[in-house]
């Protein structure tokens, strides 16, 4: 199972920063009835984000097995690590499985 998307990363700090690390936390239902989160790792943005700017940047997390039937949603939340260790958490997003 793939997960892919295009993000907006904006540094609004007034220096430089690297995203070394991605991780995406994914919510879920197992067994259609217990509540279940799962938090992959992912590689970062390959590229240093400038200070007060924006960059478009096309990120991917890899689930083996697979942990969704076709046509369910995916509902996950992405987390940029910055070269400092903080963990910068985006908003709730889903993706369709198809």
């Amino acid at each position: 199972m793939q997960i892919v998307g295009d993000f907006h990363i904006t540094n609004v700090a007034p220096f430089a920063v690297t995203v070394p690390r991605t991780v995406l936390l994914v919510s879920y239902k197992a067994c259609r009835v217990i509540p279940w989160r799962l938090r992959i790792e992912g590689p970062g943005v390959y590229k240093g984000i400038d200070a007060r700017t924006l960059l478009r940047e096309r990120l991917m997390w890899t689930i083996q097995p697979a942990i969704l039937q076709q046509g369910q949603v995916l509902r996950a939340k992405v987390g940029l690590i910055d070269n400092l260790g903080r963990t910068n958490w985006g908003t709730w997003l889903e993706w369709k499985n198809s």
